[in-house]
């Protein structure tokens, strides 16, 4: 028989991992969204084909997104369901402790 308390950390560490990584794109894309507040000045670089005004940086202060460390539509979505599955395996996880002894470690919904 497996130690359900090893399972339950493994759970837990795995959806804190899922939801720094939920975190770090977050910030990525909230802060493209407040450059694009001002988008007249917003340039992306790493972009193949996206061209910009040679003199765009020399004129006035320009706010540059990373096309090459901005996340794909792709890497949200990835990372969205990799912290739903992290979700559901840690409170699969937390069921297989017997009841009686669930007061040992912090429910599920502590790390939500």
């Amino acid at each position: 028989m497996s130690n359900p308390f090893a399972a339950y950390e493994t759970a837990v560490t795995e959806i804190r991992r899922c939801a720094d990584n939920a975190t770090s794109i977050y910030t990525v894309v909230r802060d493209a969204a407040n450059l694009l507040r001002d988008w007249r000045t917003a340039m992306v670089t790493g972009v193949p084909g996206a061209a910009f005004p040679r003199g765009m940086t020399t004129t006035s202060p320009t706010l540059t997104i990373s096309g090459t460390t901005s996340p794909t539509a792709a890497q949200i979505g990835r990372t969205l369901a990799d912290w739903h599955s992290a979700k559901q395996r840690l409170r699969q996880a937390y069921e297989q402790i017997p009841q009686n002894m669930r007061g040992q470690v912090r429910p599920p919904e502590h790390y939500f």
